[in-house]
């Protein structure tokens, strides 16, 4: 087991320092792995990044689409986190129900937190989307 998540790991990495090499134009917005969003090779802020974006209005659903299903995501991660902790059995000697577990929010911290991985990733995809459309509407300068 803990081959396998190494190996995923080393996978993910190694995509995550993949570069595009199909040309090299202007005003394209590249993700540099530890170096954050970069465009003609400068670093640029999250703010300047979502003003270029919003320079393209075809980009302008999927980044918006991005933006909204990583609050969900969030507020999912965060939903599930709590349900999960209170699902804890009961440790009080008093209680009726000592000694128990909560199973239905263990169930639904899983759900949640499985809902939120979704979005998260799916996230991701929107937000590659919205770049790759910004880049493709650029002129071809090179």
């Amino acid at each position: 087991m803990e081959k396998i998540i190494l190996l995923l790991l080393m996978f993910v990495c190694c995509n995550s320092f993949s570069q595009d090499t199909a040309g090299r134009k202007t005003n394209q917005i590249r993700f540099k792995a530890f170096g954050g969003w970069r465009m003609d090779g400068k670093k640029i802020s999250i703010k300047n990044f979502k003003n270029e974006i919003y320079k393209v209005p075809a980009a302008i659903p999927a980044y918006t689409k991005s933006e909204k299903n990583i609050k969900i995501g969030y507020v999912c991660a965060i939903t599930g986190s709590i349900l999960t902790l209170l699902g804890q059995p009961v440790r009080d000697i008093g209680s009726p129900r000592f000694g128990k577990n909560n199973t239905a929010f263990k169930i639904g911290g899983i759900i949640f937190i499985g809902t939120a991985v979704y979005l998260i990733f799916r996230s991701n995809k929107q937000l590659k989307q919205a770049v790759r459309i910004h880049n493709e509407s650029q002129p071809l300068l090179y």
